[in-house]
């Protein structure tokens, strides 16, 4: 009787599912985390897709999250992005430049 077939409870598996998705995304977008946290989230954003050419804002992000929200610094827009889309992530003078393909 004691036997288990490798069926567990849907609440166990989730969380070790999220926690193994965590630590992938900070490995594979490491860069993104430490040069956000050196400019303390102020960055230039282009996205070709939504009319974006270099617009400064602010971005907030979780760490092991692929997703960040992005808002302009007069604060009417607000977008989300996928780090999964990002195509360029450098640090010039002080700003945090990115590039992207999407958002929504």
């Amino acid at each position: 009787m004691g036997m288990r077939l490798g069926n567990s409870h849907a609440g166990g598996t989730s969380k070790m599912k999220e926690g193994k998705r965590q630590g992938r995304n900070r490995k594979a977008f490491g860069t993104f985390y430490s040069n956000a946290a050196s400019t303390s989230g102020n960055c230039k954003v282009t996205c070709s897709a939504l009319s974006l050419s270099v617009a400064d804002g602010t971005l907030t992000y979780r760490k092991g999250s692929d997703l960040i929200k992005w808002e302009n610094d007069a604060g009417n827009t607000k977008y989300i992005f996928s780090l999964r889309d990002m195509t360029n992530n450098i640090v010039s003078r002080g700003a945090h430049l990115l590039t992207f393909t999407r958002g929504r």
